[in-house]
């Protein structure tokens, strides 16, 4: 029996204004919001969800596109809904994700095209890893 998904968020990850600043130099529309734009304007390959991982007994959890964001979430109890919590400026294509236990530091594979074929290209991006740290709420020092 095939499972199904709980959620679906539409337009995870949009193409932002300096992702097609970076493929085209002349004036040419934006993409809107919701995801529909012209092919021949940006490569579409950029909004898709190349990764996901999450915390295990957690409600954190993180996706990676070619947009230029790897995009952390907040799942809701109860099946509500899943929240933006922020976003980690990450340049290339994410093709693959984890978060630590300890819920620390995010790792992303990044490189200039897609795991999954050749969709896109970012010539400026050097294929490799990157460990970013992340906290999520302030901790208090003490006194």
């Amino acid at each position: 029996m095939r499972k199904k998904p709980t959620h679906i968020i539409k337009n995870a990850h949009p193409i932002s204004r300096n992702n097609v600043d970076s493929l085209n130099n002349d004036d040419q529309e934006l993409p809107k919001e919701n995801g529909l734009h012209k092919p021949e304007n940006v490569s579409s390959a950029q909004s898709w969800v190349s990764a996901v991982a999450t915390r295990k007994g957690s409600d954190l959890a993180a996706s990676g596109a070619g947009n230029g964001l790897v995009r952390l979430w907040a799942i809701e109890p109860d099946s509500k809904g899943i929240q933006p919590l922020f976003d980690l400026k990450l340049d290339g294509f994410v093709n693959a994700l984890a978060l630590a236990k300890s819920g620390c530091f995010i790792v992303a594979g990044v490189g200039q095209e897609p795991r999954l074929g050749r969709w896109g290209c970012v010539r400026s991006v050097q294929n490799g890893v990157v460990i970013h740290p992340i906290r999520l709420k302030e901790e208090k020092e003490d006194l």
